[in-house]
């Protein structure tokens, strides 16, 4: 009777266990956002990549103070840059799905958006796989952070789109905000760089920011020099801050 009610036991924690895996590694009908905020902790991502002007001294760094980072990889670019691809795999870090062309996945139509999903979606994943052999679960974040529920659930009915989390939004970088007296209290990248920002003016916004948050995911884009310049003044800035670093699979997401 005693291991008849053990085994009962055993499927119950089992079967709830699987269910509890399975919600993370569906994506979710809205983004996620405020992945890790509050924690002190560091996650750093790079969108839209990988490119030689950017990406390669992108991953200098972050070896040089040995920390791991998601790269959300467009499908195009990762097709014309395997040996980009095959250093972010071999140096440890996390390869994510970013699209095929940096498609705009919130503004697709509802009529044909199966077809439209296969190359934005699907055709990204393939030139993924070569790279994330040793995975299980695969992260996306969509471009803009646009999204609709429709794709989710077409994504989510297909064996694919099962080990799949996200859509993972960020914390930190995704705004330009400048206060009374001048301060900028919100940095995104992309924008300080077409706004003419210097770089410690991106620097401050995002350090702000991450003050703010008290850490959380943070957001650059490894195509631009001027990204890959600021990023060797940010990581020894949050350092010394008492931040730490760490990686989307090491915040649970994944499990």
């Amino acid at each position: 009777m005693k291991n008849l009610i053990l085994l009962l036991a055993l499927i119950f924690v089992s079967q709830h266990s699987n269910a509890h895996e399975g919600h993370f590694k569906d994506l979710r009908e809205g983004n996620i956002e405020r992945v890790y905020p509050g924690n002190n902790k560091i996650i750093l991502t790079f969108d839209d990549g990988p490119t030689e002007r950017a990406t390669p001294s992108i991953l200098e760094t972050l070896k040089q103070y040995n920390i791991k980072a998601t790269f959300f990889v467009l499908g195009k670019l990762a097709k014309r840059n395997p040996m980009l691809m095959s250093q972010i795999e071999k140096e440890g870090h996390i390869i994510a799905n970013h699209s095929y062309e940096h498609n705009n996945i919130g503004n697709f139509s509802k009529w044909g958006l199966k077809k439209k999903l296969k190359k934005s979606f699907f055709q990204a994943h393939e030139e993924l796989v070569p790279y994330t052999s040793n995975v299980d679960h695969w992260y996306f974040r969509a471009p803009y952070g646009s999204w609709q529920k429709k794709a989710s659930t077409i994504i989510n009915k297909t064996d694919i789109g099962k080990n799949y989390i996200g859509p993972v939004l960020w914390d930190i970088g995704g705004n330009i905000r400048k206060d009374a007296n001048g301060v900028y209290q919100e940095a995104a990248d992309w924008g300080c760089w077409s706004q003419g920002l210097t770089i410690d003016q991106c620097l401050e916004g995002y350090l702000n920011r991450t003050d703010y948050r008290k850490g959380g995911v943070i957001l650059l884009h490894d195509i631009h020099t001027k990204s890959a310049l600021m990023l060797k003044k940010l990581i020894p800035a949050l350092l010394e801050r008492g931040y730490t670093f760490t990686n989307l699979d090491e915040v649970g997401l994944s499990k």
